[in-house]
């Protein structure tokens, strides 16, 4: 049996759900196959507008993330933007990605950087479980040693 304040809490969440949700402004809707993007992205983009667009892409599922995870991405990054806390630009990606090779010596970590950036080929996707990034290093095979020839 149904308590009261449980279907007053359900009729609340669904109200909740559908103001938020009208609030959208119908410049984010976009149709299944055209990516979601403001006129003005990056550093200078305002939070709210950033919030509305990642916002949108959780609605639709083309996020790559379940609904629940990624409105909860999305406001942190709306919490993290308003307080200046979050960081951009190819830089900071690049010097992660250059740290990860530092794991390496030698040819392995000229490899690795090489890869990191993007020399050689790229397949698979995040949504698919990963994605692959290979160089091939072509390695010539020592010389023969010369041979004596048997008495």
């Amino acid at each position: 049996m149904t308590k009261p304040h449980d279907a007053r809490t359900a009729v609340r969440a669904f109200t909740l759900c559908v103001v938020l949700g009208a609030s959208i402004p119908v410049s984010t809707w976009a149709a299944p196959n055209e990516p979601i993007a403001p006129a003005v992205q990056g550093a200078n983009e305002d939070p709210a507008l950033r919030f509305e667009r990642d916002r949108a892409a959780c609605l639709s599922g083309r996020s790559g993330q379940d609904q629940a995870t990624c409105l909860r991405e999305a406001g942190a990054a709306l919490q993290a933007a308003r307080r200046n806390e979050l960081a951009s630009g190819d830089g900071h990606l690049q010097q992660n990605a250059e740290a990860r090779c530092r794991v390496f010596a030698g040819a392995d970590r000229s490899d690795c950087l090489a890869r990191v950036r993007g020399e050689g080929t790229v397949s698979g996707s995040v949504e698919g479980g990963g994605i692959l990034r290979e160089t091939v290093t072509i390695v010539p095979a020592p010389a023969p040693a010369p041979s004596v020839p048997a008495k």
